[in-house]
């Protein structure tokens, strides 16, 4: 399948153009959207300045161009040459995306490790879970709504039989596909066929520096081996392999000791998020982080960061950024930005969200119509939040943090995130 490096898809604020060749996703202004409009229908740039923006300096115009021209938004003859999403119907008081940027699919609910700190009630595959032609279904639906990229997880994605068909079809449909993964299932076998594909990233579950720790979590035996299969992946990929922790109670005390076995084991990334009494895990809440606990990994990992080249983030707490979100409503990138279906085909805002909280279902409805009008998704967009946060500094970046957090543990969706760093340290 031939594939358009870019594509457009317009939003309430201009439009959003997603580089298949970069990965990423860039915002435009409804001025820049116009732009790419005009010259995609034949019309020259000269003439699209003077009948639109001859209102705007001529050389911040010939700027933009030149900048648009640098990274292959233009070619040669002055034209946009990438593929436009045709706009839905959307209430421009919602100011909602069109469509999630990003979807994560539990493609099945499998695995057979017993975690400690899993989230999941079960291991065992769920009733009805989706098939093969269901799936992609979907796939066909997001690379039509401009939703270019998706994370398949589990359980473990590898324990399903036809997973490296479903992951083929994704990206030969032009998403950018993410496996969220434990590294034990990944066989050599295996790895050689994905690898031929072009994937962006593999996140692989670390959360013990050493074979005693290791094991304490998830059973007799499975450090070397998950060693071994992130082993495999750093040789037999070429996408970014970051490595995932979840800290807790009884690691919080290893936060060196993994820092270094993740640098030696040459990730490219080290991503942190914290022990939720959610699924299985709800019967080790003594492993549960107070907030002073919290603080302090986020002062242990800042001084990482000063002197590591590997990236580390933690992505669910509340950061202080510069950035300005492209949703203007209360709440964190769930619901939001990204969304996720459960192997059964259910939809919720993220993974962590309680199994009773569900805004429908793609068997039977279309994922862009449960996105865009789902009483859920509705409401959290429609979510004021509580003035302590919309009167914060961070607040246009921020947002109020992990709303899955905020209802674990706050038991209401509009309070503020309970790591919030402000809230709960001498932070300020």
């Amino acid at each position: 399948m031939n594939l358009k490096r870019f594509t457009v898809r317009e939003e309430y604020f201009g439009s959003l153009i997603y580089d298949l060749e970069k990965k990423d996703y860039i915002p435009f202004d409804e001025e820049a959207t116009l732009i790419f409009k005009k010259t995609a229908e034949g019309q020259a740039l000269s003439d699209i300045y003077s009948k639109y923006l001859s209102n705007k300096s001529e050389q911040n115009f010939k700027t933009f161009i030149n900048l648009c021209k640098s990274i292959g938004l233009l070619n040669d003859n002055d034209v946009f040459d990438g593929v436009f999403i045709n706009r839905q119907n959307i209430d421009e008081k919602q100011k909602c995306l069109s469509a999630p940027l990003k979807v994560h699919l539990q493609v099945t609910n499998e695995c057979p490790l017993k975690c400690r700190h899993c989230s999941q009630s079960s291991r065992e595959p769920r009733e009805n879970e989706l098939t093969f032609e269901q799936i992609s279904h979907l796939i066909s639906e997001l690379s039509e709504i401009g939703t270019k990229e998706i994370c398949f997880s589990g359980g473990d994605p590898f324990c399903r039989e036809d997973f490296i068909n479903i992951v083929n079809i994704a990206v030969r449909r032009g998403l950018s596909v993410s496996i969220s993964c434990s590294g034990l299932f990944v066989s050599r076998a295996i790895a050689k066929k994905i690898a031929e594909l072009d994937i962006k990233q593999i996140k692989v579950s670390f959360d013990g520096s050493s074979e005693k720790s290791y094991d304490y979590f998830r059973g007799k035996g499975t450090y070397r081996r998950a060693i071994r299969g992130i082993k495999t992946i750093r040789e037999m990929f070429k996408c970014k392999l970051v490595l995932h922790s979840v800290i807790m109670k009884p690691n919080i005390g290893e936060l060196l000791s993994l820092f270094r076995a993740i640098q030696k084991l040459e990730a490219d990334e080290w991503t942190i998020d914290f022990f939720r009494q959610i699924g299985s895990a709800s019967t080790h809440k003594n492993f549960a982080l107070q907030p002073e606990d919290i603080n302090l990994v986020r002062r242990t990992v800042k001084k990482f960061s000063e002197t590591s080249e590997m990236k580390i983030k933690i992505p669910s707490l509340p950061e202080i950024s510069s950035k300005i979100s492209i949703y203007s409503n209360f709440g964190c990138p769930a619901g939001n930005i990204y969304c996720y279906i459960n192997s059964s085909g259910f939809v919720k805002p993220c993974g962590f969200m309680s199994d009773s909280t569900f805004a429908g279902n793609i068997k039977n409805d279309s994922l862009q119509n449960i996105w865009l009008n789902s009483k859920l998704f509705s409401d959290m967009r429609a979510s004021l939040g509580v003035d302590k946060c919309r009167n914060c500094g961070f607040y246009k970046s921020c947002r109020g943090g992990c709303r899955a957090r905020a209802t674990e543990i706050g038991k209401n969706i509009e309070v503020n995130d309970p790591f919030c760093f402000i809230a709960t340290s001498e932070e300020k």
